[in-house]
């Protein structure tokens, strides 16, 4: 029988399993094993909040917001950076 790479599972279940691993610390290589996975789920959640408040938050100054966290979070330099200090470089020539 096959089983799929990846299944979905509700959130709220999501936080209780890291809750539960949190609470059941074992010297089981399972557990470690099991928590750094959660823990990059986790991560990927929130990269992926970050991104989509960046596309479609109500503000322009909540998409700027969401657009620095999430560049910071990824580790992109700020030299590496398209927006914020070109285009006000860009406008200034206009």
């Amino acid at each position: 029988m096959l089983y799929p790479k990846n299944i979905q599972i509700p959130y709220d279940l999501f936080l209780e399993i890291i809750d539960y691993m949190d609470d059941h610390q074992d010297n089981d290589y399972r557990y470690f094993e099991i928590t750094k996975a959660l823990n990059q789920k986790l991560e990927s959640i929130y990269r992926h909040v970050l991104y989509s408040a960046y596309k479609v938050a109500p503000t322009e100054k909540l998409r700027a917001e969401a657009r620095q966290k999430y560049l910071d979070l990824m580790g992109v330099p700020s030299s590496f950076r398209w927006g914020d200090a070109q285009d006000e470089s860009v406008n200034r020539n206009r």
